[in-house]
């Protein structure tokens, strides 16, 4: 199996039970690379009424790296204030450039903080892993189901202050470039019937 079709190559699963035994996951290779972002202060932003561009700026990230990967399926999670897209090592360089422009679309559109960050799935501490399984949602939709903790765990060191240097993507570091073709984010409000 090509490490670049590691995710493409994975049997799908159709009964969600499934998605419970460990076997029906793929480990992670490890030279791939976890792409993280998400909205700094992202809990005020949404009191403020800004969640549309909170969870714009998570799909606007997604879509910038699947056009990165130029045809590569990679897994990944919208996580509402950001996204965890998981990459092979020849999509890096565009993949962070990918990130850098969507954190220059959050600041110049949205008044958004964007982290941005890449984290080697080698790097990853021995008791965590990022193990994937492609989940069949519907006819035309498969999704990305994570588990091993490895996810939880970048999470953790890119936002602490000690680990953040190592896998953080500066501003200016990486030369802004992507494209956001195919993003479409539709939104209807749907009434409380409760009140909240």
């Amino acid at each position: 199996m090509s490490p670049e079709n590691f995710y493409a190559t994975l049997p799908v699963i159709a009964d969600f039970e499934a998605v419970t035994r460990a076997e029906r996951f793929g480990t992670l290779p490890a030279d791939w690379h976890v792409a993280f972002c998400d909205v700094r202060n992202s809990t005020a932003a949404v009191a403020a009424g800004n969640y549309r561009n909170v969870n714009s700026i998570g799909a606007a990230a997604i879509t910038a790296v699947i056009n990165a990967a130029n045809g590569i399926d990679v897994p990944f999670s919208f996580e509402g204030d950001g996204a965890v897209i998981c990459v092979p090592p020849r999509l890096l360089g565009p993949v962070r450039a990918a990130l850098a422009k969507t954190r220059e679309v959050a600041r110049d559109a949205f008044g958004l903080d964007l982290r941005i960050a890449t984290v080697p799935v080698a790097e990853i501490p021995q008791g965590f892993s990022v193990r994937v399984a492609r989940y069949r949602v519907s006819e035309n939709y498969v999704q990305a189901v994570f588990s091993g903790g490895g996810l939880a765990w970048i999470d953790a060191a890119v936002k602490d202050p000690a680990t953040a240097g190592r896998y953080l993507i500066a501003p200016g570091s990486v030369e802004p470039k992507g494209s956001f073709d195919g993003f479409e984010c539709r939104w209807q409000d749907i009434p409380s019937r409760h009140g909240e």
